[in-house]
Formats: C-alpha cells, structure tokens, sequence
C-alpha cells in the first residue's frame, strides 16, 4: 500500500533550481563555457588553478551513466544520460560492532538534470554535493560528528537504524530560461566553497598525491580529427591517500564520531578515497548558446513580493514588501498568481496544510515557518483504486528550503509540483491523464509501483530572491485548481469557503478535509488512469487548499488572513 506523505524535495531528487551567480566569484575559482554538444561547463576550476573536465567515455576511470534509450537522440548525441562528474570522491569504512555497519562519504561536482530529470536538451543542471550515510545498529541513537576535507557536521541520529543517517546537501543552480546562466551556483557547494558563505572561500580539489607523476593516470588518446593528446586522471576508483583540504594535511579524511558525555568516541577514521576526475585538455571551447528544441513556456502569470525588509542580495532589483509582514514566512513571494488572475497566498491550518513555524524552535520562529508550505495543493486519493491498491496523483505550489534542507535564509525556494504514486497490480504501461497533462509509465516491477515526482521551481543560494520566478515554468497553469462551486467574488464564494474571524471574512479555493469535483484544469478535471488487464479507473474529486490573496489584511495563527475580495 502507498505511504501518502508529504516530502521535502532537495536538488538530489531533483529540484530543478533557477538563478545566476553572476560577478560572485573568487578570481581562483571558475567555470568553463558551456561546451558543445552537451551544454554542461567545459571545466570547473578549483584555487590552484586546476581545471577538471566532465569524465566521459572510460568507463574505468570515469563515472557516468551509459545510454540506455536507443530513442533518446540528445542522449545518444552526447554519449550518456543521467548523470557524470567533474569531480567525485568517496570513501568508506566499517564501524565496530557484530552488524557490520558501514559509513559512506561522497564529494562531487555533478552534471546531471532537473525537473522530472527527463534527458532533454534544456533540463542540464550543475551541483556540488556532500552525502554522508551512516548505518546505527550498534552505534545507535545520538549525537554524531563527521570530519571530512571541506569542513564538519554535527547530525543527530534518532535511532538505531541501518541508514540512520543520510544526510545530502546538494548545492548548485539552474535557470529554467537559460541553462547557462545558472551553473555558477555550483561555486557555492562545499567542496568548492567550504562553509558556503559568501564571499566565496576558494579551495582545491582532492588528489591523489603528486598526480602528475603517475604514469597510470594518464592515457593516449585520440580525437576524432586524429589529433591524439596525453589525457591526464587526479585519481583513479580504487582506495588511495589524498591531498587538498583546506584546513590542513591531517583534514584529507573521513572520521566519525558519537558524543559520549563531553567526549567524542572515534568510530571511523580513514584516509583512504576513490577519485574520479580528469584535467581538462586545453583546447578551444565551441560554445553551446541555445538549449532544447522549445523554450519554456510561462505557464503562471507571476508572484508577489518577497517578504524581506532589504534584499538578501545587496543591489538586487527583486520587488519586496520592504517591511516584514508579521507571522508571514520570511523570504517568500507573498502569492503567487495564475492566468486567470487568482493569487494565492501560503496558507496554514484548519484550511491549508504547511507547517506552521513551532516557537521554541529558534530557526523556525525567526523564519515564521516550520519547513514546508504551501500557497496551493490538489490531491486526489483513491484507497482501493483496484482491490488491494491505492493511487494519488498531487499537485501543489509549494515552498521549502533547498540544499541540505535547513531552516537558513537563503535557502528558500518555490516550485510547482506533480507527483503520481500508484500501486501497480502487475507489469505493464500505465498511462495516467491528469488535469495538467498525461504521463505514461512502463512497470517492470509490480512491487516497486509507480513513484514519479517532477518539482519545477526556483532557488538560487546567491540571490534566493530572484529565483522565485522559476516557478512560473513549471507544469502547473495556466489555472490553479479550485472547487466547482469556488468564486472569486467572496460574496458569491461556496458559504463552506468563506471563514469569518473577528467580524472578518476569509476566502479559500477549496477544503482540505473534503474530497470535491474540481474545475480549472488544462486538459481535464479528474484522473483517468489506465493499465493492463483492461485497468481503467477515474479519480473524480480533490482535495484543495490555497486562501485567496489581499494585501492589507492581517494575520492570526494558523489561517492567513489575505484575500481579495
């Protein structure tokens, strides 16, 4: 049976992440054009004035994913899909106890592809990413600390647990609009940026020592206009010492430890890395200026100002309220707005569903939220769809925070959601038509089901503010979602969608305890999902949050009081 829950989507999963870092970074560290064919970075360049390519085509030395899709001629063109490195490292180990439990570090530098992460020409996205998983079945509960090259984190583990810990911060940029605007935002991830503040704080990559010397890191090879050249690998996937961090010699390792009282037990402590990186190949770079065949089409019609008393950016031309509107999540448009000219403010219980802000939590309280929230939400929920199977199909525009998802400013972002989870009953294709589209799905696993998530939106750790507009091009719109008996005109609203408070009356789209028949769709409103074995199943209501906007109104806890009447 499906676990319907809410989840929190990072650039792992991946959020496609849009802005530029334009004119922020460190003379030592850059990036390369974007190369053609496929469009990522020629390069990245690290403080010594090293330069790595992405690692293609040795699939000994180099990690990447291999074409699988005979279909996919931008995949094919490029000669891999899914994702490949400038840089990865990793390490491992095995910590004391009978379960044999393991610890895993991995630093990179990443190509891969946002949104659905469909490989498309125009989805391309860069990030650096630090992921450290921990299995606890015999360290257990606690308080742990991880030392790693770029710096330190403190996680605490609530149990015993095989992954008890799994951690990933992933950090980067993309610009719906124009892909190579945005691949800057990579500078800002740990292992190009330790303690990601700004200004940038250059550092090196891991190698192995004295690199250059070592006949087995290099090889012979040839272009295509037979030009042959020495291609020279900073490592290679097999365990060796490093050198490159910045804090110093004895840093170039992984360790991990548990608090015991006001000591910290080591539990792991290794020196030893896989690497994969290959030193870029001076050459002339052609330069990839258009990406995809179609540019995005703007599928909503725009969003409010930031909740900020100054720019997070200094300069910054982002509209924002220019006072703090009390209680209101900081950092966040306060609407957003579809085509047919309906604003939607966040919305908090009894009539939406975000997490209200939990005051003895000091990040929470200072940010006037508990995580996520959300301005609009459509589910449709079908326990049963076929005997023993349920299916959901969600929508939502929705706010959280991105990288490692912490409550710090400057990680807000935005993004439309479409998500469908179907049990599946056996193998075969699925073909799911929904209100913003059709998807269609082949299952190769009955018990693995059907779980997709496309999350179109906006964040950028540079001008958090100005990347709200990404999720404008997402896969919701032109119009939100809204009961069939929902009118903007408050006097004329369903009575059951108008909340009075104080004297004052309240406007929302819909209820999210009610299941109802819904209108403003692209295509349809409802969900016809289709199968093998003559599946043929319609999801007829949803449930819907969103409160219509009105700026001068005020608020009270858990219902935003904005609406237009």
């Amino acid at each position: 049976m499906i676990s319907i829950k809410k989840t929190v989507a990072t650039l792992a999963t991946l959020l496609v992440l849009l802005g530029s870092a334009s004119g922020l970074m460190a003379q030592s560290q850059t990036l390369g054009l974007p190369e053609v064919p496929h469009g990522y970075p020629a390069y990245f360049q690290d403080s010594t004035g090293l330069k790595l390519e992405l690692c293609l085509d040795n699939a000994t030395m180099c990690f990447f994913d291999p074409v699988t899709d005979p279909n996919n001629a931008f995949a094919n063109l490029i000669g891999w899909e899914g994702e490949a490195f400038w840089f990865l490292a990793e390490a491992t180990g095995t910590l004391p106890g009978p379960s044999g439990d393991e610890a895993l570090l991995v630093l990179g530098i990443e190509a891969t592809y946002g949104g659905s992460e469909a490989v498309v020409d125009g989805g391309q996205i860069s990030f650096g990413r630090l992921r450290i998983r921990i299995d606890t079945n015999d360290s257990g509960a606690g308080v742990y600390r991880i030392l790693h090259p770029y710096g330190e984190e403190i996680i605490v583990a609530e149990a015993a647990d095989t992954k008890g810990i799994n951690f990933t911060r992933d950090t980067g940029a993309v610009n719906v609009l124009d892909p190579a605007a945005a691949f800057n935002g990579t500078l800002m991830s740990d292992v190009m940026n330790p303690g990601r503040a700004l200004p940038l704080n250059a550092t090196a990559f891991l190698t192995w020592p004295d690199y250059e010397q070592n006949a087995s890191l290099q090889e012979q090879f040839t272009y295509a206009n037979g030009t042959t050249v020495t291609r020279q690998y900073i490592g290679m996937p097999v365990p060796n010492t490093v050198v490159g961090s910045p804090y110093g010699a004895d840093r170039n390792r992984f360790i991990v430890q548990k608090q015991n009282g006001q000591n910290w037990d080591t539990l792991l402590d290794t020196d030893l890395f896989t690497i994969h990186g290959r030193v870029f190949v001076d050459r002339t770079i052609v330069a990839k200026t258009t990406y995809g065949d179609q540019p995005p089409v703007q599928m909503l019609a725009g969003h409010g100002p930031i909740n900020r008393a100054t720019p997070f950016l200094e300069g910054s031309n982002t509209t924002i309220t220019g006072a703090l509107v009390p209680d209101y999540p900081v950092g966040y448009p306060m609407w957003y707005e579809d085509m047919s000219g309906l604003k939607l403010t966040i919305t908090f219980p009894p009539m939406g569903i975000s997490e209200p802000a939990n005051a003895s939590i000091p990040e929470q309280a200072a940010l006037a939220t508990g995580g996520e929230t959300f301005y609009w939400s459509a589910l449709a929920l079908q326990r049963d769809f076929v005997a023993g199977f349920d299916a959901s199909v969600e929508f939502a525009m929705e706010g959280t925070f991105g990288g490692d998802e912490s409550l710090v400013d400057g990680n807000q972002i935005a993004f439309g959601r479409t998500r469908i989870r179907i049990d599946t009953p056996s193998v075969g294709t699925y073909t799911v038509q929904h209100p913003y589209g059709n998807n269609t799905f082949e299952v190769t696993n009955a018990t693995e089901g059907i779980n997709y998530t496309a999350d179109v939106g906006g964040g950028d750790p540079f001008n958090p503010d100005a990347a709200f507009i990404g999720a404008l091009y997402g896969t919701i719109g032109p119009d939100f979602l809204t009961w069939t008996t929902f009118d903007p005109n408050i006097t004329l609203n369903d009575p059951l969608l108008v909340k009075t408070v104080n004297g004052t009356r309240f406007s929302y789209v819909g209820d999210p305890a009610t299941p109802h028949p819904v209108k403003g769709g692209r295509y349809r409103n409802d969900v016809l999902i289709t199968g093998p074995n003559n599946i043929n199943f319609t999801i007829t209501d949803f449930t819907v949050t969103g409160q219509v906007f009105n700026q001068g109104l005020g608020f009270l806890p858990s219902i935003y009081l904005l609406l237009d009447e």
